[in-house]
């Protein structure tokens, strides 16, 4: 024979709680199961309310380290032409960094140099966006590049802290914690060294993920501020084997750190090859012996300046066009 008490009892496992049986209580079950049941859902909605208020904390915190002109530069860089940079892929200095797995491998920092116009920043936005097609389950990969003509987080190394940590925030949401106990901030008021300590705590909760950085135009942004970010940059990979970076920048500043590779753009014979493609293809001045003069030409005077064959193919194809071949000549 069931006793009254028996169906508070039933009923508590309706609702998902334990309330110790007490046989003999009868009637009074009923207003245990009520109390419970009261204090059960004041603590559900408490917890429901601290993590909306979490939530909005950290969304608060990401807003702030957004800026509108983040991403600009990268957007605005135009393409890689059909079949170029492709050879970067295969370069040794390449494959040793994207496949460094430990820092005995000290490879953990590839620095890309090259004239001014020479391809430099093209060939880094091909790398990354070769990255993140071919992005594995536990790597995280984020990109800056500092532009000299935009505003001033886009030429400073605050702006590219706050565009990297954006990026790994949105990347590895379960990392968003680290925020709780910051203080909200306005866009405004983004100090350098909380920065570079939260980016310090990012680097050591990153468990057995790797996170590569592609960081272009140092030369675009104040000389001082540039190489204070690259030894603290170059510290913390020295700390932690789970952070690569991939430097690019004109042959200043020259910065001494462990564990570089280098590779000159120019001395690339994967980018000389890049120019004569680009040549072959776009330089319109007919075939024959003159014409292979003129490509000759143009090639040797570029001295591995994408950007003056750019500009130079342009002036000579309409040249060209209006049949002035002896102008075409003179030009170069």
């Amino acid at each position: 024979m069931k006793r009254t008490e028996d169906k508070a009892y039933f009923m508590m496992g309706m609702f998902g709680f334990y309330m110790p049986p007490n046989y003999g209580e009868a009637e009074y079950a009923f207003h245990r199961l009520q109390k419970e049941v009261g204090s059960s859902w004041t603590l559900h909605i408490v917890d429901e309310r601290r993590q909306k208020q979490v939530k909005l904390h950290r969304a608060k915190l990401l807003k702030s380290l957004h800026y509108e002109q983040m991403n600009s530069r990268l957007e605005n860089i135009r393409d890689a032409q059909r079949k170029t940079c492709e050879w970067l892929l295969g370069h040794s200095s390449f494959t040793a960094w994207t496949q460094a797995h430990t820092q005995s491998d000290r490879q953990f920092l590839l620095w890309l140099s090259g004239k001014p116009g020479a391809g430099k920043s093209t060939l880094i936005k091909y790398a990354y966006a070769h990255a993140k097609r071919a992005e594995a389950e536990n790597e995280i990969l984020v990109a800056f590049f500092f532009h000299a003509r935009g505003t001033e987080l886009e030429k400073s190394v605050v702006g590219m802290y706050r565009a990297v940590l954006h990026q790994i925030f949105e990347a590895a949401p379960d990392l968003q914690h680290l925020l709780d106990n910051m203080v909200e901030r306005t866009e405004l008021t983004w100090p350098l060294d909380r920065l570079q300590r939260l980016l310090w705590a990012l680097v050591d909760s990153l468990g057995s993920r790797r996170l590569r950085c592609f960081v272009d135009a140092l030369d675009e942004c104040d000389e001082e501020s540039i190489r204070d970010m690259v030894n603290f940059l170059d510290e913390l990979a020295q700390e932690s084997e789970r952070l690569y970076i991939c430097f690019a920048s004109r042959h200043y500043p020259t910065i001494s750190i462990r564990g570089r590779r280098k590779m000159i753009l120019e001395d690339a014979t994967g980018h000389g090859r890049d120019l004569e493609m680009y040549v072959q293809r776009r330089l319109e001045v007919g075939d024959g012996q003159p014409a292979d003069n003129i490509r000759r030409q143009l090639l040797k005077k570029a001295n591995g300046v994408f950007m003056w064959v750019v500009l130079v193919v342009k002036i000579l194809n309409k040249e060209y066009s209006g049949g002035r071949i002896f102008a075409v000549q003179s030009r170069l």
